[in-house]
């Protein structure tokens, strides 16, 4: 009896684990494609006000790097901050953290994010921090035991989401495929109380910076922004059409299979198909 019992209970207990991982799983994915369905629609809404208002749009240049529109904020989106990236050139940049944790979506083009880690490998190797006063500006280095090493890589492509935290160190890579297409949605949390010093991490102790600040885009850059974001809306209107279309015949797909298979049972129970 006590031996029953026990394998009861035990069975029990890994039932009820089993259940509640199940329903985490669930909620995990249907968070997840609600988080990707809301990034989606977002990227939309703010892209056709960025272009109704383009006259006013805050159009920025990181020099060698990117185009930055930051979107002008609705009422209901409180401390989040929404931008547009396009990517002049992905070639790696510096191993840095950021203030604010954000969430990227791309739109179009990949690229590769490495994340770093200073591992002490009790080696003597040393790893130098350099507190980032601005974009290019750096104080004097903190010298960290450790050595610098890429511990994960993650892929951004069209429809993917990454989540990055303050705390993450990481760097961008190229895809040669996607050289100078990679364009992407921001949403950044906003935080009073976040730290104001971000940092730069390298295995030297000197950082060749470039001399050039971001600074408000030109005339040119401000035109071929506004073309590559009426392009990309012109991608996403098709597509969408597109998907339309082919939802359209996969349902009518479904309608003559079971009218072959079910010849007899007339009308079609439409209740069976999928729209």
């Amino acid at each position: 009896m006590v031996i029953r019992s026990y394998k009861n209970s035990t069975h029990n207990a890994i039932r009820k684990s089993n259940i509640i991982y199940s329903f985490n799983l669930r909620t995990f994915l249907h968070k997840t494609q609600l988080n990707k369905i809301s990034m989606e629609q977002k990227s939309i809404e703010y892209l056709i006000n960025t272009l109704l208002n383009w006259s006013t749009a805050d159009i920025r240049t990181v020099p060698g790097v990117m185009h930055q529109v930051c979107c002008k904020t609705n009422d209901t989106d409180n401390n989040i901050e929404y931008r547009f990236h396009w990517f002049i050139d992905c070639t790696e940049t510096y191993v840095h953290n950021h203030r604010y944790t954000f969430d990227t979506y791309c739109l179009e083009g990949e690229y590769e994010e490495r994340l770093w880690e200073i591992i002490d490998d009790h080696s003597g190797t040393s790893t130098y921090q350099f507190p980032r006063t601005s974009g290019n500006k750096f104080d004097s280095f903190i010298r960290v035991p450790g050595v610098l090493r890429n511990t994960n890589s993650r892929k951004h492509f069209p429809g993917n989401i990454l989540h990055v935290d303050t705390h993450q160190f990481h760097s961008i890579v190229s895809n040669n495929r996607s050289h100078d297409h990679v364009l992407t949605f921001v949403a950044r949390k906003i935080c009073l109380s976040a730290a104001k010093t971000t940092y730069v991490l390298s295995s030297s102790d000197t950082i060749e910076a470039p001399i050039n600040e971001i600074r408000p885009a030109n005339s040119e850059e401000r035109l071929n922004m506004c073309h590559k974001l009426q392009q990309t809306f012109q991608r996403i209107l098709f597509k969408r059409e597109f998907d339309y279309v082919m939802r359209k015949r996969f349902f009518w797909k479904q309608v003559y299979f079971l009218y072959k298979k079910n010849k007899r049972r007339i009308p079609l129970k439409f209740s069976d198909l999928t729209v």
